[in-house]
């Protein structure tokens, strides 16, 4: 664990004032001092259950001793800080029923790596999803995740008793799951795993939006997680006084399972862009270019599991937001409209003919509009369905478009910019009659 001295010298100065007896408190102390929740904050328990709290100075090299140990935790990248910061108050706690415990960071930071280790393990997840079916075939990849049927022998082969199989059985039975295999600790993985999940189903959505009519509106992916509600979940019934008809209804407005047979399943998986995709959004590539696709991709999965007809159109605009929204010196409008133009005019795909270009670039603006009245002049009920199809596709092609463009070397949005700046004054030609 190499560390700079300067910084080495700085933690175990910190470390030193932790053992201080006059920056360290009693319960007593703290109880007359300190409101409850701080007292909490700033508590450290000793294995055989007394209890310390840190001073404000104490408080203040603790939280820099966290922060050094989370820079250079050779662990750091399969934990959480949560579990950084937790694991710093047990090991003070234990220092603390030492007679003379080392104030060396080595140490410190040998004991903390230890423990993180033991929290480091394979961890298999499964979720459900709501939205998408399968038929004539059993499981779809996309990439290291797994979309299949549900499986109850999955459940029966888990070291839990009946009642817990049967209940989640219950729960889970309905839709389809998506798993996959995490190394981490418990908290790190299940955050890695919905990560990875809300990518996916990204994915797969800008993939519908591309062939479906209704595009955006026809897509409503739904994984089971936290802040999600599945669509039976939430549901309402009435009666029909005169004929006692019941009805039912589902708090998922216009709600529908899309299918997915063998062709489609194969025609995605071999797709050269879902592919491409795949990779980005599982990837760990710091180019600037594939971060703002993966920003593109969560915008558009949280779009198309929004029920707010006004949040869809926002977040949609959000994906398109993240490829052109950047120094653009106040002229954003001019800049998304401009350059998506020429994106799904002369891109790869051809979304929009040469034609009609000039019309697509007064329904941008017009669009763009709706959602700046939505996010700065608080405007609701402004928004219709086939505003949010038009404006889903456009975020979906130009997805498509861009995840070309990486591939063919355009590693920034700087390098994409100038591509769609090039386009962009091929169409101006094109309006004053000149040949592009």
């Amino acid at each position: 664990m190499d560390m700079l001295s300067k910084i080495r010298r700085a933690a175990e100065n910190d470390l030193a004032t932790l053992f201080r007896a006059k920056e360290l408190m009693s319960a007593p102390k703290a109880l007359k001092e300190l409101e409850q929740w701080e007292r909490l904050y700033r508590e450290i328990k000793t294995p055989s259950g007394g209890v310390i709290y840190l001073s404000d100075k104490a408080n203040e090299s603790f939280l820099r001793l966290v922060e050094t140990v989370g820079a250079n935790l050779p662990s750091r990248d399969f934990v959480l800080s949560d579990d950084i910061y937790q694991a710093c108050k047990m090991e003070l706690g234990r220092m603390y029923e030492q007679e003379a415990p080392q104030k060396t960071i080595a140490p410190f930071l040998t004991s903390l790596e230890a423990a993180m280790q033991r929290k480091i393990m394979m961890h298999r997840f499964y979720t459900t999803l709501d939205g998408l079916s399968l038929c004539g075939v059993d499981q779809m990849r996309i990439g290291r995740l797994n979309v299949q049927t549900p499986d109850l022998a999955i459940l029966e082969s888990c070291v839990a008793n009946e009642a817990m199989i049967s209940g989640t059985w219950a729960r889970m039975k309905r839709g389809l799951w998506i798993s996959a295999e995490i190394t981490g600790s418990r908290g790190y993985a299940e955050r890695r795993f919905f990560e990875d999940v809300k990518a996916a189903c990204g994915l797969l959505a800008v993939s519908l939006t591309t062939v479906l009519e209704r595009g955006g509106c026809a897509v409503r992916l739904t994984p089971s997680m936290d802040g999600r509600v599945r669509p039976s979940a939430a549901t309402w019934f009435s009666i029909e006084t005169l004929s006692n008809e019941l009805c039912t209804s589902s708090s998922m407005k216009g709600f529908q399972s899309i299918t997915l047979d063998a062709s489609h399943v194969e025609g995605l998986q071999t797709s050269e862009w879902f592919s491409e995709l795949t990779k980005i959004i599982q990837g760990d590539s710091d180019s600037d270019a594939e971060h703002a696709v993966r920003r593109a991709i969560y915008w558009f999965f949280d779009a198309q599991a929004d029920t707010s007809a006004e949040m869809q159109l926002v977040k949609f605009w959000s994906c398109i937001e993240c490829f052109f929204s950047f120094e653009n010196s106040g002229e954003t409008t001019s800049k998304i409209k401009r350059g998506l133009t020429a994106l799904l005019t002369l891109g790869d795909f051809g979304f929009s003919s040469l034609e009609t270009w000039r019309d697509l670039e007064k329904e941008i603006e017009a669009l763009y509009d709706l959602r700046s009245r939505a996010v700065h002049d608080a405007r609701h009920s402004h928004v219709s369905d086939s505003d949010i199809t038009k404006v889903s596709k456009w975020a979906a092609w130009a997805i498509l478009e861009i995840t070309g463009l990486i591939s063919k070397g355009h590693d920034s949005r700087v390098k994409i910019k100038e591509q769609t700046d090039r386009l962009s004054a091929m169409l101006q030609k094109q309006g004053d009659g000149v040949k592009p």
